[in-house]
């Protein structure tokens, strides 16, 4: 497998299909330039509602994208992003 290394993909799009074939193993901050980059936080569901709370509340520093569509779900509403599967769309993370 050839691994891409670019400085920027067009679209928000061919990053997660890089990514799901595991051409594409970096962060994706930077790439697609005029899409949203956003972070990512998984909890267990008995804290969603706390963390939803909070967003609402704070919602500069705190801006609520999207969810899941139930508990263990793996994709967002298709207003977010269409065709999305977190377990392989997120190429790389820092923690």
């Amino acid at each position: 497998m050839t691994v891409i290394v670019t400085d920027k993909f067009p679209t928000a799009v061919q990053v997660r299909q890089a990514a799901r074939t595991g051409q594409f193993t970096r962060v994706t901050d930077g790439q697609a330039p005029n899409q949203v980059q956003a972070n990512l936080i998984v909890l267990p569901k008995k804290y969603a509602d706390d963390f939803r709370i909070l967003c609402e509340r704070n919602p500069v520093p705190c801006c609520l994208l999207g969810e899941s569509t139930a508990p263990g779900a793996v994709g967002f509403d298709a207003k977010l992003a269409k065709d999305i599967d977190i377990t392989t769309d997120a190429p790389g993370y820092n923690v």
